[in-house]
């Protein structure tokens, strides 16, 4: 006896659901997809490095020979560079240096002398008064000459790390002078130190005069200090 048309559909219905369920895995259970893809792949932090037994200086060569460049060498490379044009720049302005030195050790052996002067005037006011007026003006004329020399302080290398520090060790002692600064505990220590920092530089001077490794820029020409509108320093 022929079959309906539909009992005919009824069967492929059924060959359909059995079909599902066998491709899912069969007992009629469906995977999540999480179980379909499985599980997630390591992180590179959960990953055993493995260990490297070469030397400190065989992984930096090996970084060499890469293409890696070291930090540190170039670090040190550029401040290399960068004092040999220091150093030329103290040497272009040799003669300034030279005579702002002698300058600058006048004034120390100045304020000096003078110190133990007021001590022993009969008025120690009136002569520290009448001494201040003139050390003022050449006061201020060194300071300018040390600001147009090392450009405010910045150019000079290590060379003017070490005539900064004299420096400004002589202006704090300037703000200080006084009637009886002689008698200050601290003074003849002030002054030995300065004076021992200025030794510094006069040896860095040499060693930079010397250096025939140095360019001297030929083009140069030394800046003029105007002293006559100085005005007495207060």
């Amino acid at each position: 006896m022929p079959r309906s048309p539909l009992a005919g559909r009824l069967a492929t219905s059924s060959l359909l659901v059995l079909g599902i369920a066998v491709g899912c895995g069969g007992g009629g259970e469906r995977k999540s997809i999480a179980d379909q893809i499985g599980p997630a792949s390591k992180m590179r932090t959960e990953v055993k490095k493995k260990d490297d037994k070469r030397s400190a200086e065989e992984l930096k060569e090996a970084r060499k020979k890469a293409g890696f460049v070291d930090q540190d060498e170039l670090a040190a490379e550029n401040a290399k560079m960068f004092e040999k044009s220091a150093r030329e720049y103290v040497k272009t302005r040799m003669k300034e240096y030279r005579e702002f030195m002698t300058s600058f050790r006048e004034s120390l052996d100045d304020i000096e002398k003078q110190a133990q002067a007021f001590t022993k005037a009969k008025d120690p006011q009136k002569a520290f008064d009448k001494w201040r007026a003139e050390f003022g003006k050449r006061a201020k004329t060194l300071m300018k000459t040390y600001d147009a020399l090392t450009g405010n302080g910045a150019e000079g290398g290590n060379t003017q790390a070490i005539l900064s520090k004299a420096f400004r060790a002589w202006e704090n002692l300037k703000a200080d002078l006084s009637p009886d600064v002689g008698k200050n505990e601290r003074f003849a220590e002030v002054l030995k130190e300065i004076r021992g920092n200025l030794d510094e530089v006069d040896k860095a001077l040499e060693d930079i005069d010397k250096d025939e490794s140095l360019n001297v820029n030929k083009f140069y020409k030394p800046k003029k200090i105007d002293e006559d509108d100085e005005e007495a320093e207060e």
